[in-house]
């Protein structure tokens, strides 16, 4: 026994270091597994957020490179307009120049007035085309001008949404940050004594620990500062089951040097409240709110904990009305007011300025606030990314007609500068053929004024305002489509990132559930085993040991342990242990084939409602369907059979058919035209029965020859009151039934319209012509 009793002891010093050599590498690791995976899914929020900005980005490129097509395709046909008038100007100007320079090479000496008029008329254009485009020249640098101050203030906005986006971006980061802080630190309980955060860390090893006080109850805002004063330090008490439990608890912080904590057994915990009179003069009194339990809130089973802690301590709107009420009850109770301040048992005063307590309220109240901040902020980066996408969407297309702009502008400074040339050239030719000089305005002022001329000048401008308009729009949906794609790609890569990230975190947890399993196990083992905590373990066997030495003796003593063969004395234990693991997994199991035994049923009686409803409604078709089809066919029988009558729910349907004057025969030996009739009076036999509000056919009678489709069509038509029938179809017979018909053509290249008719109305004209 003595030998036994010194290998045990030795065994257990051994494992004791053992296990807190592992326990302290899980801990490092599962903290370093805890950071990726925090790291992990903030990169995929990021991600995320990345990816429904993009689609939504490439969403907006594709609606507005539909919306250029729309608008070139307007244009273009106003350009057609354009073009064409400009055409026909072009050849009456021609003509009205040919004939002035017919008169200008004319020898007749009795023809001089002629060719100084001719020769005028020419000089009056020139001026009227130089002056049309110093018009044009102004108007264009206005425009270019109106650009570039677009332009700039374009870029002005996207620089403050991109300062925009830094700055929600950093606070958005720096939130991230505290939130996890604070959540870590809720769930490390940091905030607690050293010897409640013993029991917490083993609180699966340590039987009957409900939890802290303060974590257990609920208090609404308003009376939180009245609860922090009432509560006191008994918020950091540890509720256990029963007295038992606690003294066991006190025995393992003990044994461990692991602190102090305040226990509070459920089953020796008793409520106390004011006394009858004392209840009597509250209750009269102005100002009086309650006891301070009557504003917290938790689970049934702790009710007396909290009755007992909190049951007789008075709440009052201020501190005047609560010395009133102190001195009306002799001082015996504790009263705290809403803000904070109290008056103890005996009269005295505590109170002052606001503090923020160190509590779980707090804690808990600054963590849905930031996650509502984080919440706001990230659809502020949101929206301010979606508007720097716009706006960069605008500033392009403000780019590409300020390029635009600039073109048509050095164009028209160059047309400008020769107009000017060719006006001087016709001046000095008119002052040579009159032996004078003149001046331009007195030539303008006194001609006739050419209207071929003006309107085709206002058809150029027209013509070139469109061209111009056109190409800035082609070469702006050019680089959407260059950005879609990229875009496309970028999602690509996005998903892709996604898809790795998310199988990374669900690594990472599996990982981290598994350090969490085995941390448990050596836990338990630790507390169950030796009763002792992983501090006190590393701290006390933690020294000069080679681990993987004591793995091997550990293995060796436990060889030599059972060579001894002494008798387990705990098999009593184990077997009530067992026993009710038992008892447990066993009531799990019966109640698992009762919920399965209560499924099975429920999808029984599903099966026979289905089964019924199925065959009610079949057996309605089927009758129908040998109505329509002796319509349809003029005579004959059909029927529609189970293939498998006694399984209804996965049997197949057959269709048995005998057209009048044919032989009873399978139906894919009928012709096509009569497989359509046989399906078309299957379709009509279940509108009879179930009625739509609405049904789109297609082509389905182009089978059918000239007489079935007429039949075909007037029977749809009986339907028309119930079922409204959108046909697509080319026969005549069909269209010739409808109300209302739509066609589509094409009287221009690559311009499809539709044309609508209601046959009555045209039938009407017809008449009338």
């Amino acid at each position: 026994a003595q030998l036994n009793q010194e290998a045990e002891d030795e065994k257990q010093r051994l494992e004791e270091a053992r296990l807190a050599e592992i326990r302290k590498a899980q801990v490092e690791e599962e903290t370093k597994i805890r950071e990726e995976i925090k790291s992990l899914t903030d990169e995929k929020v990021n991600k995320e957020a990345e990816i429904l900005l993009s689609e939504q980005n490439n969403d907006t490129l594709k609606q507005r490179m539909f919306d250029l097509d729309n608008e070139v395709n307007t244009l273009q046909s106003d350009l057609l307009v354009a073009m064409n008038q400009v055409n026909e100007l072009e050849t009456r100007q021609v003509e009205i120049s040919v004939h002035r320079q017919h008169l200008l090479e004319s020898n007749d000496q009795g023809s001089l007035s002629k060719r100084i008029d001719a020769l005028k008329s020419i000089l009056n254009d020139a001026i009227t085309e130089y002056n049309d485009n110093v018009k044009r020249y102004k108007q264009t640098k206005e425009e270019l001008e109106t650009l570039q101050s677009n332009s700039r203030q374009s870029n002005i906005r996207l620089e403050e949404l991109r300062q925009k986006i830094e700055k929600s971006t950093i606070d958005l980061n720096a939130k991230r940050t505290e939130h996890a802080r604070l959540i870590d630190e809720l769930n490390n309980h940091s905030k607690h004594a050293y010897g409640v955060r013993s029991i917490l860390e083993s609180k699966n090893a340590l039987n009957g620990i409900v939890g802290v006080l303060g974590d257990l109850v609920n208090v609404d805002e308003k009376y939180e500062a009245a609860y922090n004063v009432a509560i006191g330090n008994a918020a950091n008490f540890i509720v256990t089951k029963t007295n038992e439990d606690a003294r066991n608890a006190i025995s393992f912080l003990r044994k461990n040097n692991s602190g102090r904590a305040t226990f509070l057994p459920m089953d020796t915990m008793q409520p106390r409240s004011l006394r009858s009179e004392h209840q009597t003069v509250c209750d009269a009194f102005d100002g009086f709110l309650g006891v301070m339990s009557d504003y917290v809130s938790c689970e049934s089973h702790i009710d007396d904990i909290i009755l007992n802690q909190l049951g007789n301590i008075i709440l009052t709107e201020n501190l005047q009305q609560a010395s009133e009420l102190s001195k009306l009850t002799y001082a015996r109770y504790k009263i705290v007011t809403l803000d904070g301040e109290e008056i103890h048992v005996g009269g005295s005063l505590t109170g002052g300025s606001k503090t923020t307590r160190n509590n779980p309220f707090n804690t808990k109240r600054l963590i849905s606030k930031l996650e509502d901040e984080i919440h706001f902020l990230e659809e502020d980066l949101i929206k301010y990314k979606r508007e720097l996408n716009d706006s960069e969407n605008d500033l392009r297309e403000v780019s590409h007609q300020l390029l635009q702009k600039q073109m048509g502008f050095a164009k028209i400074e160059l047309t400008l500068t020769n107009k000017q040339n060719d006006l001087n050239t016709i001046k000095s030719e008119y002052e040579q053929l009159t032996n004078q000089s003149v001046e331009l305005e007195e030539i303008q002022s006194g001609s006739k004024t050419n209207e071929v001329l003006e309107q085709l000048n206002e058809a150029k401008l027209k013509r070139d305002t469109l061209t111009e308009s056109i190409q800035a729009k082609r070469e702006l949906r050019m680089s959407f489509v260059n950005d879609s794609e990229s875009l496309e790609n970028t999602l690509r890569t996005l998903r892709k990132d996604l898809k790795v990230i998310n199988e990374s975190i669900a690594n990472k947890q599996v990982q981290e559930a598994k350090f969490d399993a085995d941390l448990n196990n050596q836990l338990n083992r630790l507390t169950e085993t030796y009763k002792m905590t992983f501090d006190y373990a590393a701290e006390n066997y933690f020294k000069d040991i080679n681990y993987e030495e004591a793995t091997l003796r550990v293995k060796e003593l436990r060889r030599e342990i059972e060579k001894l063969g002494n008798v387990n004395l705990d098999a009593i234990e184990e077997y009530e242990e067992v026993s009710t693991r038992y008892n447990s997994l066993n009531s799990q199991r019966l109640d698992l084939l009762e919920a399965r035994n209560t499924i099975l049923n429920a999808i029984d009686e599903m099966d026979a409602i289905m089964i019924e409803r199925f065959d009610e409604t079949f057996k309605k078709i089927n009758v129908e369907f040998n109505h329509v089809f002796r319509s349809l066919f003029g005579g004959g029988k059909a029927e529609l059979k189970y293939t498998d009558p006694d399984n209804i729910l996965e049997t197949g349907i057959d269709i048995d058919v005998v057209p009048p004057g044919k032989a009873k025969q399978n139906i894919s030996l009928f012709s096509g035209g009569e497989k359509a009739l046989i399906a078309i009076s299957c379709l009509f036999a279940i509108l009879r029965v179930r009625p739509v509000p609405m049904c789109i056919l297609d082509e389905v009678e182009a089978a059918l020859d000239v007489a079935n489709v007429d039949r075909y069509a007037k029977y749809l038509k009986q339907f028309s009151s119930t079922t409204q029938f959108i046909v697509v179809t080319h026969r005549e017979g069909t269209m010739s039934e409808c109300d209302l018909l739509y066609g589509a053509t094409m009287q221009q290249k690559g311009v499809t319209k539709l044309v609508s008719v209601k046959l009555k109305d045209a039938i009407d004209m017809a008449d009338l012509s």
